[in-house]
């Protein structure tokens, strides 16, 4: 009995070790400045109205629901390169204010291509998570500013909560990734 109690310490003493090695990899990737969140969930805000319609007419038989939408696979994304910070994100919410007048090439999401206003990063070592936080300008409509935080986890998971000046807030779940070559090319394009 006093061998199984030692085989699960060991263990618990494993995990942690193996949490500060993860925890410190994500440090280390987002400390290199070249990093990228690929986005496989949304989770907008929504109204009851939009809850309502979105349930009922858009996402009935897809497995999605108003809360939660399944993005994987889509190439939806926020690249950082050190310099400029770029994001493609699909847009499910309400708009409070107008501005997206016709004739603007835009495809209602969420895009930015620009070097972040106010750029930190807040290492949280007791709670094993990193804090991003950083100001943007839509990239087809400049009167819209976005406040964006990333929160990393120590197993790779970020979310990625979106404050936007026109719109209601947003959430996106994904996980944080090397920036790969071909990736800082669109950020440069």
């Amino acid at each position: 009995m006093a061998a199984l109690f030692m085989g699960c310490k060991t263990t618990a003493s494993s995990t942690k070790m193996e949490d500060n090695a993860s925890f410190n990899e994500v440090v280390a990737l987002i400390n290199s400045g070249s990093y990228e969140l690929e986005v496989n969930a949304v989770l907008p805000f929504n109204s009851y109205a939009t809850t309502q319609v979105v349930n009922a007419i858009m996402l009935p038989y897809t497995g999605n629901s108003a809360a939660r939408i399944n993005v994987q696979g889509q190439n939806n994304f926020l690249n950082y390169n050190g310099e400029e910070v770029a994001a493609d994100l699909p847009y499910f919410g309400e708009q409070r204010l107008a501005g997206r007048a016709y004739g603007v090439n835009t495809d209602g999401g969420i895009n930015f291509k620009t070097a972040p206003e106010d750029y930190e990063i807040v290492v949280n070592e007791k709670k094993k998570r990193v804090v991003i936080t950083f100001n943007a300008e839509d990239t087809n409509l400049t009167t819209e500013n976005y406040d964006v935080t990333i929160v990393a986890f120590a197993n790779g998971n970020a979310e990625l909560v979106i404050f936007s000046s026109h719109r209601d807030n947003i959430r996106y779940m994904g996980k944080l990734v090397a920036l790969a070559e071909d990736e800082d090319k669109k950020i440069n394009e």
